[in-house]
Formats: C-alpha cells, sequence, structure tokens
C-alpha cells in the first residue's frame, strides 16, 4: 500500500461509466503515506470491490488511489484489532509466506494435503510441505520471495502479482494454489 489510513466513510458514489466506487473518507489517522482532512479513493465495481458503508468507521489500504480489500483486516468490526498489528510492526523482526493449496480452482475444493511448497529468495530456499488441510506456512527474513513449486498455479483469489512477493519486517504474503496449475 502507498498509503494506509484510519477514517470514518463520508460519501459513496459510483460512476457507471468508469466501473468504478468513490469514497470519501475523514481522516482520524494516517499510519503510512500523506493523507489531507478528506481523501477520496476509488474501487472496481466487481465483485471482488472493496465495501464501505457511510458512517463506517475504516482502516483503509490504498494504492494508486484505489482501495483493496484486505480480508477482516479492513472491515468495521476489526478496527481495533488491526491498528494494534499495524503499531507491531515496527517491532517485528521477519515476514511471514503462507497459503493453501487445493485441489480445484475455487472454495469447495478438496485441500490438497502433502504437496511440497519450494519458496525462494534470494540464496535461500525453504522447502515445506501442506498439512491436512492444504494449508503450509513459513517464517522467513524481509525480502524478495516467489514460489517455485512445479505444477501448481494461482487460483481466481490469488494475488494478481503471481507467486512472488517482496516483504518488510512483519509482512505476510498468502497465496492460494491449485493442483491444477495457473487457472487464471
Amino acid at each position: 500500500s502507498d498509503s494506509v489510513l484510519l477514517g470514518k466513510i463520508a460519501a459513496v458514489r459510483r460512476d457507471e461509466v468508469a466501473g468504478e466506487i468513490e469514497f470519501t473518507i475523514e481522516v482520524e489517522r494516517t499510519f503510512k503515506g500523506k493523507a489531507g482532512r478528506l481523501v477520496k479513493v476509488r474501487t472496481e465495481d466487481a465483485s471482488a470491490r472493496w465495501t464501505a458503508e457511510v458512517g463506517e468507521r475504516r482502516v483503509a489500504f490504498i494504492r494508486g488511489g484505489m482501495v483493496g480489500g484486505c480480508g477482516p483486516i479492513d472491515e468495521p468490526g476489526y478496527v481495533r484489532e488491526t491498528i494494534r498489528e499495524i503499531q507491531a510492526l515496527p517491532l517485528a523482526a521477519g515476514a511471514t509466506i503462507e497459503g493453501e493449496v487445493t485441489e480445484g480452482t475455487g472454495p469447495g475444493w478438496p485441500p490438497a494435503q502433502g504437496v511440497e511448497i519450494l519458496i525462494a529468495g534470494g540464496a535461500v530456499e525453504y522447502l515445506t510441505q501442506t498439512d491436512r488441510n492444504g494449508a503450509f506456512r513459513i517464517n522467513a527474513p524481509p525480502g524478495r520471495y516467489r514460489i517455485e513449486t512445479a505444477g501448481l498455479g494461482p487460483t481466481f483469489y490469488s494475488p494478481t502479482w503471481g507467486m512472488e512477493a517482496e516483504l518488510a519486517s512483519g509482512q505476510c504474503a498468502q497465496f492460494q494454489l491449485s493442483t491444477k496449475g495457473d487457472v487464471r
């Protein structure tokens, strides 16, 4: 994210022509980047869009003027917990890479148990294996990492940057992979 802020949703406007939704946020606090008292951000008007209602207090993760959904950490019920996590970031020593492997491309597909996952970054490699739920997790120092496991590919729900991530201290990259290869 270019900026991360806490604020109250002041207005929501749908732009049918651009296929976007614009949110005006009254900024209470800025954790990263620069923001004035009011910030306007956009999201695509698609099924994976960020949603917010007027009056909600939210933590917003913004990149290039676009606000993105980060799962529960940016939902109204998690504001206090998210702020605590953000404040703990300077104390973090490492980063985390985690995810799941399924036998198919989306929800409802069975987990792929016992799949080897190779994560490489710089001169180091980490080899791990999915558990009975298809999940994997490694802790690593900050840096650039990529998943190099043959035969696996990102699903529709994986990040748009594919199978690599640049991580700073305290960050976590999450991946959903499929044994069916790249399905996007």
